[in-house]
């Protein structure tokens, strides 16, 4: 099984993330966007999980990632983005769009603050909601099935 923590919206809560990564001790983490600064220099810190990073509105003047990626993990194909790009704050509409004509199992993003947690069409959409609030999600895989624990830590 593969424990993967998923956050976003973190907007400069460098202390408490290190904090639930040596408490949680993931393999992965996600982190869609809006406080790619703090996360890049825990991910050297914990040089022993992966971490895959998008960066999200907020994140203006960041160059080293991408506004979308895509990659497995195990037989789970898993597509991550901040959602300004797909107007989340709206509707998924355009979201789950992109995320059939990927063909992917997981959809992890933000944007909207508010955690999310839903399964259409055999895809799972996963938004932890804001770190900034307290809240994240752990994201269990063991081979092709994905379990979603959503957590919520006091200020």
């Amino acid at each position: 099984m593969i424990k993967i923590i998923t956050l976003s919206d973190s907007h400069g809560e460098f202390t408490r993330i290190y904090d639930i990564l040596e408490r949680e001790k993931p393999e992965i983490v996600i982190f869609t966007g809006d406080g790619t600064s703090e996360i890049r220099e825990l991910s050297l810190v914990f040089s022993n999980i992966k971490f895959y990073i998008v960066k999200g509105n907020c994140d203006i003047f960041e160059l080293r990632y991408n506004e979308i990626e895509q990659f497995k993990v195990d037989r789970t194909d898993i597509f991550i983005t901040h959602g300004h790009l797909f107007d989340v704050k709206r509707d998924m509409k355009a979201l789950e769009r992109e995320a059939e004509n990927r063909g992917v199992n997981l959809v992890c993003f933000g944007h909207t603050h508010i955690p999310y947690s839903a399964e259409k069409r055999g895809i799972r959409y996963l938004n932890p909601g804001a770190f900034r609030d307290g809240r994240y999600a752990i994201i269990y895989i063991d081979n092709d099935k994905i379990n979603i624990e959503n957590k919520e830590i006091g200020r």
